[in-house]
C-alpha cells in the first residue's frame, strides 16, 4: 500500500466521523430539541415546507459523506480499472463543500475545523487521484 492510499484512507476516516457527528448532533438539535456545542440556545423548530426540506437536506448530507467515504475506501482496497475516475467525480462533489461550510457555519472555530478537514481530505484526493491516473 503507498502512502498516498493510507494518506487518503485517513482523511475518508476523519469525513466518515465528521459525518456521523453530523447525523448525531443533528438529530440530538432538531430531533430531541436539545442543544448542542456549536449552537447551545438554538431551540429552532422547522415550520414551514422549506425549512423542513432544508432538514430532510441536512440529515442526507451526512448519510451522503458516509457513502462516498464507503466508496473511496472500496476503490483505494480494490484499484478498478478506472480508479482514476472516480476520484474525479469525488474531487467535483467534495470542493464545494468549504465553501458551504464556510456559508451555512460562519467563521468560527467549528468552521475552521471542518474546513481544514477538507482542505487535508481534498489534498490526499488530489494527490491520490492524480497517482491513480499516473498508474493507468
Amino acid at each position: 500500500m503507498h502512502v498516498l492510499d493510507v494518506f487518503l484512507l485517513v482523511t475518508l476516516a476523519l469525513v466518515a466521523v465528521m459525518a456521523l457527528g453530523h447525523e448525531l448532533f443533528g438529530f440530538l438539535m432538531y430531533v430531541l430539541g436539545r442543544p448542542y456545542l456549536a449552537f447551545g440556545s438554538n431551540t429552532w423548530r422547522p415550520m414551514t415546507r422549506r425549512q423542513r426540506v432544508l432538514l430532510g437536506v441536512y440529515f442526507v448530507t451526512g448519510l451522503t459523506w458516509l457513502q462516498v467515504a464507503a466508496l473511496m475506501t472500496w476503490v483505494v482496497w480494490t484499484r478498478p480499472d478506472h480508479a482514476g475516475w472516480a476520484g474525479v467525480i469525488c474531487l467535483v462533489f467534495t470542493a464545494p463543500q468549504p465553501l458551504l461550510a464556510r456559508i451555512f457555519i460562519g467563521a468560527g472555530l467549528h468552521a475552521r475545523v471542518l474546513i481544514g478537514i477538507y482542505a487535508l481530505h481534498l489534498a490526499a484526493l488530489t494527490l491520490w487521484t492524480a497517482r491513480a491516473f499516473a498508474e493507468a
